[in-house]
């Protein structure tokens, strides 16, 4: 899930205190960003070392034979942990590492050490995986067990949770939804109750509805819910969706890698992320969203509409934010953001001769104080648009304890822009006193079924990355027709009926 700090989280105002708060942490953020660019950016020839990140659901099977999600994550991976403990005391070696999900009923494993750069480490992952799930079949009940599909199929229908619990809450104010499904950790109910309040209401994710001559239109819900602009009210006829958990609720499987040096770790960030939507293509398995039966079969744009936090002005529709009842100042934003936080990259980054100007063809929305901060500072230009442009992303979750930290102590304003900025890949820094180095983060593809399906895809991936380096292949496109590859990747089977 990222980063995950923890201690008294405050709830979103649209005040001038909490506005000034968050101008504050955007500040330091940048500030923090460049205290580690100074003393890590000569950093030279790190190994390679990866890993993947797997996630699962909780299921119960009920005396009636129904199959349900169940809400016991926190239980099982103190479990989980304790028994850890248990092995380091008598010696032995442990595997595995266990991290809360945003759903109370997810668990995501890891390996507990990267894999190095021989074939002996490919040949671990497959079993390191049947490991991990082995560890937490044990851990569960007997009618309990954990199932890698990517979105729970039944999510918000009628009876679907174990702990049953009435939809809605303080949090969410979801139609489908009990609050009690989201994990604890306050950094997930302050997400979800923090995008809503930034926007003005709920999120409104609309999934098109797959259709054939069985499909009775006239039988299924219809629902009224506010527009973009907090202006009307639109009725339709959609899979709809209101609740971060129907979103942050799917499953995936990511891959990081360290790199040799910045230079390396930039220009692996570039090649790879033109090849995100094929691979989002090639793992798709979400064909099902709240018991309906979707015309598309990936999760990523479900995903997207679940954070998107934006106002509307950055949406575009309207040209001034208003000031929102019982708020003491206008809604945030001042231009328009085409894509929500949760999408593919909207520029290149590399320092290599092959990225051409002409293959950045977006036009790119800018957090103008960072970028001048970044080039005043030394980062050259291409690098510094890059960080100024998920700057122009507020912080979502700020603890009331950890606003004024030192920012050569710690990257945790950093880290709140760049771990809620999810994009089809990420660009990662090494962290402030640490061993690690420049990595990328591989974000598209969607978790499979069999473990052997994920180590599949894992290795192909790292296998993938080192004939990009050896062969310095060049797979180069302009960026805007990646957003068109994303688009074209939604569509039903288009592994095996799209052009990309």
């Amino acid at each position: 899930m990222g980063f995950l700090e923890a201690g008294i989280p405050m709830e979103w105002q649209d005040t001038k205190e909490y506005h000034d708060i968050l101008e504050y942490v955007l500040k330091h953020g940048s500030d923090q960003f460049l205290e580690v660019f100074r003393r890590v950016k000569d950093r030279k020839n790190d190994v390679l070392k990866w890993g993947d990140e797997v996630e699962f659901h909780i299921g119960k099977v009920e005396s009636d034979d129904s199959v349900k999600i169940s809400c016991k994550a926190r239980e099982l991976i103190e479990k989980l942990e304790a028994e850890d403990r248990a092995l380091v005391q008598e010696g032995k070696k442990i595997f595995s590492t266990w991290h809360p999900e945003y759903g109370a009923w997810m668990v995501e494993a890891t390996p507990a050490h990267p894999y190095g750069n021989s074939a002996a480490d490919l040949r671990k992952v497959e079993p390191n995986l049947r490991q991990r799930r082995r560890r937490i079949m044990k851990a569960l009940n007997d009618d309990e067990y954990i199932i890698g599909l990517v979105a729970w199929p039944r999510m918000g229908c009628d009876d679907f949770l174990v702990e049953s619990a009435p939809p809605g809450g303080p949090v969410s104010e979801s139609l489908f939804l009990p609050d009690s499904l989201i994990n604890p950790h306050p950094r997930f109910g302050t997400l979800t109750r923090n995008i809503r309040k930034r926007r003005g209401k709920k999120v409104d994710i609309a999934v098109p509805l797959f259709i054939d001559e069985n499909t009775d239109i006239d039988k299924l819900p219809s629902y009224s819910v506010t527009s973009r602009c907090n202006k009307s009210m639109t009725t339709r006829k959609e899979i709809y969706m209101d609740s971060m958990g129907f979103g942050m609720g799917c499953c995936c499987l990511q891959v990081t890698f360290q790199a040799r040096d910045l230079k390396e770790s930039r220009h692996l960030y570039d090649q790879l992320a033109v090849l995100c939507p094929i691979f989002l293509a090639l793992t798709a398995g979400t064909p099902v969203f709240k018991g309906l039966l979707a015309d598309t079969d990936v999760r990523w744009s479900t995903i997207s509409q679940s954070v998107d936090c934006r106002t509307p002005v950055e949406v575009g529709c309207v040209d001034k934010n208003i000031t929102l009842p019982g708020a003491e100042m206008p809604q945030r934003g001042t231009k328009k953001i085409r894509k929500s936080r949760y999408d593919s990259i909207d520029s290149y980054i590399s320092t290599s001769p092959l990225l051409k100007p002409e293959y950045n063809d977006n036009e790119t929305e800018i957090h103008e104080p960072t970028l001048k901060k970044l080039l005043d500072n030394g980062v050259d230009e291409t690098l510094a648009r890059h960080i100024a442009h998920l700057f122009i992303r507020d912080p979502l979750v700020i603890f009331s304890d950890r606003v004024h930290v030192k920012d050569d102590a710690t990257t945790e304003h950093f880290e709140n822009i760049q771990s809620t900025n999810w994009q089809t890949m990420r660009w990662k820094p090494p962290p402030l006193e640490s061993d690690m180095g420049w990595r990328v983060e591989f974000r598209p593809m969607e978790m499979q079924l069999t473990d052997f399906e994920n180590a599949a895809y894992t290795v192909f991936v790292v296998l993938l990355t080192r004939v990009i380096l050896f062969f310095d292949l060049n797979l180069y496109i302009p960026i805007s027709k990646v957003d068109e590859n994303m688009k074209t990747a939604h569509k039903m089977d288009a592994v095996l009926e799209e052009k990309f």
